[in-house]
């Protein structure tokens, strides 16, 4: 938001995360895409497993920060859910998730549009 300010787009944080703003052109918005885009790359292709472990071990470290993250799913469930009911950054809105992100990497989600997960009773 600070990069469309600065750039004369009045920009405001929408339901906690999103940003809402009017740029004519497009082109401070291509500007700060770009700025985002370098503290935030794209992640490196992962298997499941390791796309999953990302995932729990920034829950453990917004957990280390004193914040409630809900429950960890088992990887089985995660995957099933192509882990759309599970995300720890979730509760973090505007600055929180910002200042939480600077700390606690957000992971990317790669699932492979592929995989096949058999449940074990214990799950």
């Amino acid at each position: 938001m600070a990069c469309l300010k600065s750039r004369g787009i009045d920009a405001e944080v929408e339901n906690g995360f999103g940003v809402l703003f009017t740029d004519p052109t497009g082109t401070a918005y291509e500007e700060c895409q770009a700025k985002v885009d370098e503290l935030m790359p794209p992640h490196p292709l992962m298997s499941d497993r390791e796309n999953y472990e990302a995932w729990v071990q920034a829950a453990e470290c917004i957990r280390d920060l004193g914040f409630d993250v809900a429950e960890t799913p088992s990887f089985e469930v995660w995957v099933e859910d192509r882990g759309k009911n599970w995300n720890p950054y979730d509760d973090l809105l505007g600055e929180t998730f910002w200042e939480v992100h600077a700390i606690c990497p957000q992971p990317g989600l790669g699932l492979s549009p592929s995989t096949t997960v058999t449940r074990t009773s214990d799950s």
